[in-house]
């Protein structure tokens, strides 16, 4: 008679062990995709409740550009000085000129955990009409370009996001 002592093997073991390792790595990637995506998302939301106040800023204040609004052309400048705090008073100036839009001092970081990046560069270009205004994440995941009207340049952008690009 034969004497079997019932178990796994060290070898069935790892087999196993591996197979949800492997099946686990694969779960994380899919789950750190699907929490960029809910962070692109969650710019985008920010910036367009940005972009509103900015537009209830312009039309109660009669200013046609960002920097008059914010009394700045440069909020963010490459990480020189306190970006954080000059992005702040930028946001309380939207935020007063349109009257309506109180909670953007909520609005400082971005889903990544860095400052937005709010650019005011009217006419940086001698000779060139077009006024290019910008707030991003500094990661660049996500951008938004301010529209000044037909009068200046136009961007084309995408269908289905606009002033997104």
């Amino acid at each position: 008679m034969y004497n079997f002592k019932k178990g796994f093997t060290l070898i069935e073991l790892l087999v196993v062990i591996a197979i949800i390792g492997i099946l686990a790595a694969i779960v994380m990637t899919s789950m750190e995709a699907s929490r960029d995506k809910a962070r692109v998302s969650a710019a985008k939301s920010e910036i367009i409740q940005i972009a509103k106040a900015v537009d209830a800023a312009r039309a109660m204040g009669g200013k046609m550009y960002l920097k008059d609004i914010t009394l700045s052309g440069w909020t963010w400048g490459g990480g020189v000085g306190d970006a954080e705090g000059r992005f702040r008073v930028a946001l309380q100036r939207i935020s007063a000129a349109s009257g309506t839009f109180n909670s953007l001092d909520q609005i400082l970081l971005d889903p990544w955990g860095s400052v937005y990046m709010l650019d005011e560069n009217e006419g940086e270009q001698s000779g060139n009409p077009c006024r290019i205004d910008t707030i991003s994440t500094q990661n660049g995941q996500v951008r938004y370009r301010f529209s000044y009207g037909s009068e200046y340049c136009t961007f084309q952008a995408p269908q289905g996001s606009p002033g997104f690009y």
